[in-house]
């Protein structure tokens, strides 16, 4: 439908569209703001506060007894100056001939120098850096359920732009055989040793697309209601600074309708996995439909009611 005129229809989409993006969010945030004036359930987010810290400290302490067991677990493998440590074996001892025996993953005395004796200049620390985007699997607790999130709250019935930009996505699974692979191949000599490399599934989707095959399977709808992203970059504009005019007055409230999330929400974002498939053969093993089946799969729980 044109957007020239001044339909009924459309702007009772906009009407909509700026409800549920900011009228909506703003009034929760006023009643919050009632609510802590109050005192109420003070004492009780107090306890969750204490006890989320105390997780906290919990993990930290957890992190550094892992970083402190992988550093006691240096081994010597075969490959060019006999000082060269497999990554893969260091984190998982045994877990593959082929890792034990590979020479060279990454070289552990200039990270653990505190732990070695030997007077001999530390060796340079090899790695080459894997750039992922877009990562979703079965176990996804953040990008899968957020999506669930604005699907159930009518938020991902809107297209921004025209609907047809295409995204890279990764599934885990292959970001750990990419991984693998690369520690498998990497020697002081190989192109890997500092180089950079984009690992994704290989198969660009329209991003709206994509979104629609995750949570219509789980009885939720598609998105479908185009909106021009002039008109979305306007409205953005004075959410923030309507949130901008009332941070001083202590009413500050978050909101994801924010002109960074709309750009970026319309552009493309695709890159290429050709440097990876040169140096060390990396091809996606699980292809993006079966990646997005197991996905679903795995949260039917939260399908629609």
């Amino acid at each position: 439908m044109a957007w020239g005129g001044c339909r009924p229809c459309a702007c009772g989409r906009v009407v909509r569209f700026f409800f549920f993006f900011f009228c909506r969010p703003l009034v929760s945030s006023f009643l919050d703001e009632g609510a802590r004036e109050t005192g109420g359930g003070g004492e009780e987010g107090g306890g969750r506060l204490e006890v989320a810290a105390g997780g906290n400290e919990a993990a930290a302490g957890r992190g550094r007894a892992q970083r402190g067991g992988v550093a006691d677990q240096r081994l010597r493998v075969g490959g060019g100056g006999g000082g060269w440590q497999s990554l893969g074996t260091a984190v998982a001892a045994g877990r593959s001939a082929d890792m034990r025996s590979s020479p060279l993953c990454v070289s552990a005395s200039s990270v653990n120098d505190s732990f070695s004796p030997s007077p001999s200049p530390p060796a340079p620390l090899l790695s080459p850096p894997l750039t992922v985007t877009g990562i979703y699997s079965e176990y996804d607790r953040y990008f899968f359920p957020s999506i669930v999130d604005k699907a159930a709250s009518g938020k991902l019935k809107y297209i921004i732009g025209s609907g047809t930009n295409r995204f890279d996505w990764t599934y885990a699974g292959n970001v750990a055989q990419a991984h693998e692979m690369a520690c498998l191949a990497l020697t002081p000599a190989s192109p890997l040793a500092g180089g950079v490399y984009f690992i994704t599934n290989d198969d660009a989707r329209p991003l709206w697309g994509f979104l629609g095959d995750l949570v219509a399977p789980l009885g939720y709808p598609r998105p479908r209601v185009h909106l021009p992203l002039w008109l979305v970059l306007g409205l953005a504009t004075l959410v923030e600074a309507v949130a901008a005019l009332l941070a001083p007055l202590g009413m500050a409230w978050e909101t994801d309708f924010t002109r960074a999330r709309m750009v970026l929400a319309s552009c493309e974002r695709r890159v290429s996995c050709a440097a990876a498939r040169r140096d060390f053969a990396y091809v996606p093993e699980v292809g993006v439909d079966e990646a997005v089946r197991r996905t679903v799969a795995h949260f039917e729980g939260l399908r629609a009611r």
